[in-house]
């Protein structure tokens, strides 16, 4: 079974039921603020990293095996990165990213750039919309007639080829990338396949009011 970093961080964060079950053996690591967000999903965490500057909790510390490490404010990384240099010092090459969404740009544009360094997570879940990691051929099921999808490039700088055609307006060797995102289509039916057949992988958006497998 393959070992997986579950990372939360702060912005707009899902409610439950998140997308990904934990599994024996992954790591969860919140990112300053994640704390909050961890809290309410009920996740027990490992590692809580981060300067400690943007989160608000007051909530009794109960987990003996938690660790902390806390880093200086003024700092290069964000907390987000600081978690995920964590996750990869520890080996977890797979990752989950929980959080992040809305509020401020820049702090969402300044995720989606780490993933040109540390790879796209597998999962990508806010407050707002559900991402699904596709790198090579991925069939989501138990989707509703209608639904909107958006496809983004895994990677902010490169582009990858994506064929999809269960769309009103299919996918057929379509170029996905920073400047030719595939916004707002809707499926024809409640499966998706999605083939990825050059690049680094694309992002599969759903709405958060959809449900999904």
């Amino acid at each position: 079974m393959v070992k997986r970093a579950i990372i939360v961080t702060g912005g707009s964060g899902p409610t439950p039921p998140i997308a990904y079950e934990r599994q024996a053996g992954d790591l969860v690591i919140c990112a300053d603020s994640g704390w909050e967000l961890a809290r309410r999903l009920s996740l027990d965490v490992d590692l809580w990293v981060g300067d400690f500057d943007s989160t608000t909790s007051r909530d009794p510390i109960d987990s003996p095996s938690l660790v902390i490490k806390r880093s200086p404010r003024d700092k290069d990384q964000s907390d987000t990165e600081l978690a995920l240099i964590e996750a990869k010092a520890a080996g977890f090459e797979e990752w989950i990213l929980l959080g992040g969404g809305g509020r401020r740009i820049d702090h969402l544009l300044a995720t989606y750039a780490l993933f040109s360094r540390y790879g796209a997570p597998l999962i990508w879940q806010t407050g707002h919309e559900t991402m699904y990691l596709v790198t090579g051929t991925k069939t989501f099921t138990a989707l509703e007639k209608d639904q909107t999808v958006s496809f983004l490039p895994s990677i902010m700088g490169e582009a990858t080829t994506v064929t999809a055609r269960q769309l009103v307006w299919p996918l057929v060797e379509a170029v996905i990338s920073i400047t030719s995102i595939s916004l707002s289509n809707r499926t024809t039916g409640t499966t998706l396949r999605v083939d990825v057949e050059h690049g680094s992988g694309v992002l599969v958006s759903f709405p958060v009011a959809d449900r999904h497998r």
